[in-house]
């Protein structure tokens, strides 16, 4: 199960098709060839948090909207947990989305991620 923390607090659990994918860093001029081989090198690997939520209510998903939507904090800490394997670093978010606003003030199929600086 995947554990996040922005800032400090902990995120709702996500669902379990919420992904946590390492993805690599290439340098400029990288890519193929003439002869249609792949040329170049990896500068890093970084991290990219794919978040998935069924259902929040209105308080939730302000929480995540305050914690990685704002202005004033476009970079910020995080700190997730998968499996064992512990990890943090600065981060930088996509737009909080969700399908639509039901009763009661909760919202459907909620989504955000999370990229590595």
């Amino acid at each position: 199960m995947l554990k996040v923390w922005v800032s400090g607090v902990e995120l709702p659990s996500p669902e379990i098709t919420s992904t946590a994918i390492e993805y690599k860093t290439w340098a400029s001029g990288t890519g193929r060839n003439i002869n249609g081989k792949t040329v170049g090198f990896i500068l890093c690997t970084n991290w990219k948090l794919q978040l998935k939520w069924g259902l929040l209510d209105k308080d939730q998903v302000n929480q995540i909207k305050n914690l990685t939507q704002g202005t004033y904090n476009s970079f910020f800490n995080v700190v997730f947990e998968l499996d064992g394997f512990r990890y943090s670093g600065t981060f930088y978010s996509s737009d909080f989305t969700y399908s639509q606003q039901v009763k009661g003030g909760y919202y459907k199929d909620c989504a955000v991620s999370l990229i590595e600086q």
